[in-house]
């Protein structure tokens, strides 16, 4: 895997400040990717399973994750975060990840660059 792919995964981080000034603040992280046509969706929910179960689960500060759909070919990871400081690491890590590799590789990596890019709407398939 290139050390390109878990910068594209994984650094689309936002840092979210509630409204009311809490200090109970979250950091969002939006990975929108395509999908390979060969991929199905039940071969993308099982690797997207393993990514949660073996990888995300262990990292510090995870909170949750949702996986969403646009289309048929056209998803993103919605990853919640205690902190910016907490998502950060975890990105780096992927690229030691066997399981984010196989999911990575149901991408299609060119596209995904410019996915999610405008206005949508997405269907919530999958939440952790």
């Amino acid at each position: 895997m290139t050390t390109a792919l878990p910068r594209l995964f994984f650094y689309c981080v936002f840092l979210l400040t509630p409204i009311a000034g809490n200090a109970d603040s979250m950091t969002v992280e939006w990975a929108p990717f395509v999908t390979l046509p060969s991929t199905t969706e039940e071969h993308l929910l099982a690797e997207a399973d393993r990514v949660h179960h073996t990888f995300l689960v262990k990292q510090k500060g995870f909170i949750r994750r949702e996986l969403v759909r646009k289309n048929h070919s056209t998803y993103a990871d919605i990853i919640h975060w205690k902190t910016k400081a907490d998502a950060l690491p975890a990105g780096k890590k992927t690229s030691q990840c066997d399981a984010c590799s196989d999911y990575f590789q149901l991408m299609d990596m060119k596209k995904s660059a410019t996915a999610g890019a405008g206005f949508s709407h997405y269907k919530v398939i999958k939440r952790w």
